[in-house]
């Protein structure tokens, strides 16, 4: 492996030992190697440890220490790391297969991206949890899932971190940010990229808990916008304003003719 790894797979943690040796098997079965895995552990009293120990041969940092919750773990993370590109799993979910971050090398030697995505298969009825999203899909209906996302490591930098404001949905407004800066450039890729569980943990809690105000606020936002947009639309100071620009364009292209 590099000193400077390609990717750091972060991990948050928290009393799930038993889901973690699954996941850390899944990590390192892959056939690409340029990786480092962090584990971000909220100072668990299971088989945690131990079970990070057993993985003591590959590239693992483990670090412990009490902490708010999922996201401020994940805010942690970004800063332990050192890979050009960051990967964000949960304990209970898996890499889908050993040729996943091989197949996605091409996206990870591209200079010009600064987010990349793909797909991921739901553990509780192996749907497929799929296709390429824009700001109004986020905004309207959906998040991409964490598990199925890679962040250069810049972007952090650009837009901040996970806002701990949110409990549960932190990485949907995460999401948001970067679809919404103009500089960021951000690619679908057609490839399955973990399997989600969603049955439990932190994962479950995306699915059952009640949506915070986050999506919400930004919903009333366009809401209003699309709202006064068709009040100006339909003003009379609009039609008369767009009458005249339609009389300008005109008076334009005759005065360039007669030239």
């Amino acid at each position: 492996m590099n000193q400077v790894p390609l990717v750091s797979i972060i991990i948050p943690s928290f009393q799930q030992g038993n889901y973690l040796k699954e996941l850390l098997a899944s990590i390192n079965n892959q056939s690409f190697i340029d990786y480092e895995i962090v584990i971000v552990d909220g100072n668990s009293t299971d088989n945690t440890k131990e079970v990070v120990e057993e993985f003591s041969g590959f590239p693992v940092k483990f670090h412990q220490a009490l902490d708010d919750g999922v996201y401020d773990a994940m805010n942690k993370g970004v800063r332990y790391a050192i890979g050009d590109w960051l990967y964000f799993i949960g304990c209970d979910d898996q890499l889908y297969d050993q040729s996943v971050l091989g197949s996605l090398l091409s996206s990870f030697e591209d200079k010009g991206l600064d987010v990349f995505y793909g797909d991921v298969v739901m553990k509780s009825d192996q749907s497929r949890y799929a296709g390429e999203f824009n700001l109004d899909r986020l905004l309207r209906s959906q998040n991409i899932c964490h598990q199925a996302i890679f962040y250069r490591r810049t972007v952090f930098e650009k837009i901040g971190l996970y806002n701990l404001k949110y409990k549960v949905w932190a990485d949907w407004e995460l999401n948001i940010r970067c679809f919404r800066h103009t500089e960021l450039v951000i690619k679908y890729v057609d490839v399955i990229v973990a399997l989600y569980n969603n049955e439990s943990g932190v994962s479950h809690a995306h699915d059952t808990v009640l949506k915070e105000e986050l999506p919400l606020n930004y919903l009333a936002q366009i809401n209003l916008l699309e709202k006064e947009k068709k009040d100006i639309l339909e003003s009379k100071s609009f039609l008369i304003g767009n009458k005249m620009v339609n009389f300008y364009v005109k008076l334009s292209k005759f005065l360039r003719l007669g030239n």
